[in-house]
This record gives structure tokens, sequence and C-alpha cells, in this order.
């Protein structure tokens, strides 16, 4: 990284000149038709003010849409934390997204407990359209029992998208505002001169953006952005000090307070515990950080938010609590880029007494992009060039005057979260947390359905954990799969021909439908996710599926017996005792689910039950709850 000073004069002024500087409010709707001035604005902000900007985005996401984000994610921050666990972050695998508990924030600095919890989401895509070893990337596996989140956040994530590729173009566009005869943008072949029409002294009469350099280094960043980049968002929650809560998940760290700076002055540092080895911890919101991507969409319901600007002054950062203007941030990739011509911005969360809520769009490139300075920043004739020049090593060659060796965005993700995960994991097993959530196992069990007959197939187990009980298909979900890849894996494999469904195929969502989540404690020593799934047969099929499954335990002995039943003299008492309970509630949801396709077909309305039938409905239950209480229904998942 380039370095950053605290203290140091400005390009253009001492340090209490940059203070005097605010950020100022660019209108997304004048990036869009290219407004000069308001480009003209956005340069000094990134280049001569703070830093960073605010982004009037009106006009991409209503303020409804923020309002309405906020609501639905205050409805998953409170649900009961055992509920919440089971969406739990696989933050050391597939960076998919889920639930950050309280206390397991990566740490970017050394010995810093971040008080704060969230749910991450990534780019929603089904499973057949990833490609092999992509990660950052959906599907997302959300909560049903807070109804209108994935709605919501999904809305938001496709608006940011819009942003994401105007912002890309208007930082273009602030890249080839030249103050000098000639430029050019040179990366991977591509040569762009641009030339601009100079005053007596050499220097231009205005500064504009030459359209064809802006437009030619816009391509080249879009390049590089696209389905698979690493563009997560999080909806953040920090509890306040004062609360209960805080107390109760921070322990030792009870004590600590927090003073919110004043605008411009460095806030006062929390207070360190110490826990019972010895080892100084910080309780922070977050730590000082900078993002890891091209630049961040930031908005916070109240002050909290920390960033430094390009002299060093920690400010406070601005709250539009209900409307839809957003904070703007370099990271690093872009200052990567601009070989430091433009800045990632250190920021931070401090503890305060209030809750606070933010979302936060992370707006990466694709994990293969190599990113190097451009030679437009590295001295070649650029007025944005420092005279620091340094020659580094590239992939293509030695490239004078860069200051940074190329890196692919998936390296610097990688390296960045690595240290990050490190940084945590040292006070794991000290203070002030002994163990991160546990993931849940999850199971996929599919169960086939005659729907015409009320009819359906069960296996009865010879050996194992259900030896003499009688389940459906059912295989525990293993590694990068999804649940409906382990039901296609496991479960149907047998099937799949009888079922039409080709060997290979990783998602088909015409063939099998999943109509509820069962979350299990007590079973294992973790948590237990089971995902039920059902695949429609004839009476015919049926029939042949017995002889299929029969053929098929020839070769594989492990295979269990299969028979079928009439949906009303299902063996229970042969069957695990919590089957009892869920069975009838997925049967009838099968069962409204073809009265719903009947009715909409004839062009009646179908009734309560809406939306989309291959996600289903959600039941949950405790191993305490199997006798004597019915399964709280949640109804549909949100779609």
């Amino acid at each position: 990284m380039g370095t950053r000073g605290v203290g140091v004069a400005t390009r253009h002024g001492s340090r209490r000149d940059m203070l005097a500087t605010e950020p100022p409010v660019v209108s997304l709707a004048a990036l869009r038709e290219g407004d000069i001035a308001t480009l003209a604005t956005l340069r000094g902000a990134l280049r001569d003010g703070p830093g960073y900007f605010t982004l009037d985005a009106e006009v991409a996401i209503p303020s409804s849409l923020v309002v309405e984000c906020y609501d639905r994610a205050r409805d998953f921050f409170a649900l009961p934390l055992d509920v919440k666990t089971c969406y739990v972050h696989t933050q050391y695998e597939r960076e998919t997204g889920g639930y950050v508990p309280l206390l397991e924030e990566y740490a970017y600095q050394p010995n810093t407990a971040a008080i704060v919890e969230s749910f991450d989401t990534v780019r929603d895509l089904p499973s057949h359209e990833i490609p092999q070893g992509a990660t950052g990337v959906g599907p997302v596996d959300w909560p049903a029992e807070a109804p209108g989140l994935r709605t919501a956040l999904t809305e938001f994530y496709a608006r940011c998208d819009e942003i994401a590729a105007d912002l890309f173009r208007a930082i273009a566009s602030v890249c080839c505002m030249e103050e000098v005869e000639s430029a050019r943008v040179v990366e991977c072949g591509v040569r762009t001169e641009a030339a601009e029409s100079v005053g007596a002294k050499g220097r231009v009469d205005d500064e504009r953006a030459d359209d064809a350099a802006g437009e030619e280094l816009a391509r080249f960043f879009l390049r590089s952005f696209g389905p698979t980049s690493h563009c997560s968002m999080r909806a953040m929650r920090y509890p306040g000090t004062d609360s209960d809560e805080f107390k109760a998940h921070a322990g030792e760290l009870r004590d600590v307070s927090f003073r919110a700076g004043k605008r411009g002055r460095t806030p006062p540092p929390p207070r360190r515990s110490k826990g019972g080895n010895g080892l100084s911890v910080e309780a922070v919101g977050i730590s000082e950080h900078t993002d890891f991507e091209a630049f961040t969409i930031l908005h916070q319901t109240a002050p909290g938010l920390e960033l430094k600007d390009l002299a060093g002054n920690w400010r406070v950062a601005d709250v539009y609590r209900d409307q839809s203007k957003f904070t703007i941030i370099i990271a690093d990739m872009m200052e990567r880029w601009t070989n430091g011509w433009l800045r990632a911005t250190p920021h931070r969360v401090g503890l305060a007494a209030h809750e606070r809520l933010s979302l936060v769009r992370f707006n990466g490139l694709d994990p293969d992009a190599s990113v190097a300075p451009l030679l437009r920043f590295t001295g070649a004739g650029a007025s944005g060039s420092s005279s620091d020049t340094v020659s580094t090593e590239s992939r293509g060659g030695w490239v004078k005057g860069a200051k940074y060796k190329p890196v692919t965005q998936g390296e610097h993700m990688a390296e960045s979260v690595t240290r990050a995960a490190a940084n945590l994991e040292q006070m794991l097993d000290r203070y002030p947390k002994t163990a991160l959530t546990p993931i849940p196992r999850r199971f996929a069990q599919v169960l086939l359905v005659n729907c015409e007959d009320e009819e359906i197939a069960l296996v009865k187990h010879a050996d194992g954990e259900f030896e003499g009980l009688y389940t459906g298909l059912i295989t525990e979900v293993c590694g990068d799969e999804t649940p409906r890849q382990a039901a296609l894996r496991g479960g149907l494999c047998p099937l799949r021909e009888l079922l039409g469904i080709p060997t290979g195929t990783a998602d088909n969502s015409m063939h099998l439908a999943e109509r509820a989540k069962l979350r299990f404690t007590g079973w294992k020593d973790v948590p237990v996710i089971e995902h039920e799934f059902t695949v429609s047969a004839s009476s015919t099929s049926m029939d042949t599926a017995i002889k299929t499954f029969s053929s098929a335990r020839q070769t594989q002995s492990n295979l269990p017996e299969m028979e079928i039943f009439r949906w009303n003299e299902i063996p229970y008492d042969a069957m695990p005792a919590d089957d009892r309970h869920w069975y009838p509630e997925v049967l009838d949801i099968v069962r409204e689910a073809k009265q719903e396709a009947n009715a909409t077909t004839n062009g009646k309305n179908g009734g309560r039950w809406r939306g989309n039938w291959s996600s289903g409905c959600l039941s949950l239950m405790t191993k305490e709850a199997w006798l004597d209480t019915k399964p709280r229904q949640f109804g549909p998942m949100d779609s």
C-alpha cells in the first residue's frame, strides 16, 4: 500500500485546510448524464478533499427500499440466537454469506474484538451457474424466519450493481480529467492517446474529461466486473454499550466505554481490558482497515462510522437515516490501479451507547482479474503520478514507477481475509471467546410422492443409525455441496434415469422441490438442519421406482429396501420419532401445491399459499418438542 502519513500536508493545502473541506454530496443522476461540473466536484473530493464523498442515489435506490432493508434486517436480528446460528457464516469455506455472531467478526487489527453481528449475502446464483471453484457467489441460505429479507436485500443488491457500473464509469472519467497536454491509458496491449486543448501556459483552460480516454478506461474497469465478481453485501448491527445484550455477550468487556469524537478530531480510544490470561484486548465496533475491493457503498442509521481523510484526520461520517444517500469510499484495488493517485480510505467503527445498523455493499472484481498500476499513473506523463517511483516486477515485465506488484482480486482477498482471520484465531481459546459458533451439519431427505393416488415411497434401513426404521432417501450434505446437490447425488442417484435427470446434473428444480427445513437440537454434537425435498411421480413411475431400486441394490449393497405406502398408512411407529410430526405438514404442502397449480390453471385464486413452490415452507422444532407440541409453522419461504 502507499504511504499514509498522519498530519502530512495535503496536495493543495494544509491539514487545517483539509479539515475545512466537507465531503460533497454528488448526484448519481448528474453522473449518469456525464455532467462535467459534477465530475469535477467528484475529482476534487477524491484528490484534493477528504478522499471520499456522499452519493445521492434516490434515482436508483428509493429511500423506501433503504427503510425496508433495515426493517427486514431488524426482523432477523431480533430472532433467538439459536435460530440465527442455523445460518452461521461459513467464513472459512466458500464465503457465501450468512450470519456472523457477536465477537466473531474478523479482526482487522490484532487483539481487537468486534462487537457487531451481521447477515452477509453475495450474488445469489443457483448452483449450476457457478463456475467450478468459484467463491464469493451464491446460492445464499436465506432465513425463512425473517420473511421479506431476501426480497429486500436482493432488490437492494441489484440496484447496487447498477450504481457500481455508474461509479466505475465516473471514476474512469475523473482519472482522465487532464491537467497536462497529453496522457495515455495503456494496459493489456490497449493504448488510447488523449490530448487536451491547452491554454497559453500549456495547461487546460478548464478541468474536463477526455471522453475517449474516459470511455476506454471505463470499458477496461468493467471488463473485470461481472456475475462472478467479489461483491458481497452486509446488513450489520452494533448493539449499544448500555444494553444488557452488549454486557451479556461481551463478558469482561462490559466495562469498556467509548466516546465518539467530534468531527475532525481523533476520538479517544476505548479502554483495554485484560482476560484471565493477561491478553490485552480492545473492544471496537470494527477495527481500522481498508476494504479489499475497488470501492464501497455504505449507509448507516446512527453515528459510528469513522473515516480517515487524505491528511490523516479521523472524521465521523454523516448520517442520512431514512434517505438514499450513501458514503462512497475508495478501496484497495482502485488504489492499486491508480498507483496511489486515488487512495483507499481507512475506516473503523467505534463503540457507542446507541444501537446502530448499517448496509454495506462491496464492489470488487472477478477473482482472476489481475490488477497492476496503469501506466498513466506510473510517471509516464500523467499529472496524477508520483515522483516517488520504484521499479516493480509484474507478470508482463518490469514497470518503472509502479508502487504495487500485480495481484489478482482473488489473491488479494485471500491474503487479506487470511490475515484478519488469523488475528481472530489468535484470540480464540483465550479471550474473549473460546471458539467460533459451530457450523450446523446438514442433511437432505427426498420423498418420492404420487400426488394423484396419495402414495409415498419409503426405504427401510438394514443397518446404521436408522436400522429397522423407514425414512425417505436421506444423505448428508458434504463439503461445498448445496442441499439440492446432495439430494441429487445421494438419494436420487438410483432413480435419475427414471425421473429424467441427466447424469451429472448439479441442480434441476424442475424435478426436485424443497418443501421444508427442520432444525434439530440434541441429535448430533452440533445443530442439524435437514432439508426436505419431494419429487412427484405417477403410479406407474412409483412401481418402476421399486424395480429400479431393487435392481440397484444388487450392485450397491448399502442401499436399503424401498416400499410404497398410502399417505394415510405411513408406518410412523417404525420411523424416527420426529417424522410423525413433520411428514403430515410436508404432505399437506404438496397437496396444497397441487391444488394451487390446478387453481392457477383454471384462472382461480389458489388460496393462502402463494409464491415459489420450489421453496416451500419451513417448520422448526427441537427434540424436546417432538412428543408434546406441534412444530411452529412459519408459512411459505420467502420467494
